[in-house]
């Protein structure tokens, strides 16, 4: 059960980021799809450490977030590598909001549908443990 309230509301938000995640996918929005993806796990990471009484740094490198979380005794370094590229998630908080270093190309011109699969797999996962971590059930 989750112990500090605020983690909640952390909680809530990265499962309604999810939620956008995957209707922006469905509706051939890879580039919304994406940010939305790293957003929601960025929420639960942060989630987890304020639950775990330590303030997040402000942050949204995902692979630096899980490494606090480890640090705090939240996961171990294995858990880490079962939840996906985090890293290559973390790229979308940046490349999925503004034009490619050319400035002539639009993300949502370049993300695959590979990418964007893959993008939804991890941050699933981040829930998925997340929700775990923090005795809630799927929301």
């Amino acid at each position: 059960m989750i112990a500090d309230r605020r983690a909640t509301a952390w909680l809530r938000q990265a499962e309604r980021d999810l939620a956008h995640a995957h209707r922006s996918a469905d509706q051939s929005d890879p580039e919304w799809a994406c940010y939305a993806a790293q957003q929601a796990a960025e929420k639960a990471l942060k989630a987890v450490l304020i639950d775990l009484g330590t303030r997040p740094a402000p942050v949204h490198d995902l692979a630096a977030l899980a490494h606090a979380v480890v640090q705090h005794g939240g996961m171990d370094t294995a858990t880490v590598e079962t939840l996906g590229d985090l890293a290559a998630l973390t790229e979308f908080s940046v490349t999925a909001r503004y034009p490619l270093g050319d400035g002539l190309t639009a993300p949502g011109d370049v993300i695959s549908s590979p990418r964007v699969q893959g993008a939804l797999e991890t941050a699933d996962r981040v829930l998925a443990w997340a929700r775990t971590q923090l005795g809630v059930g799927d929301p």
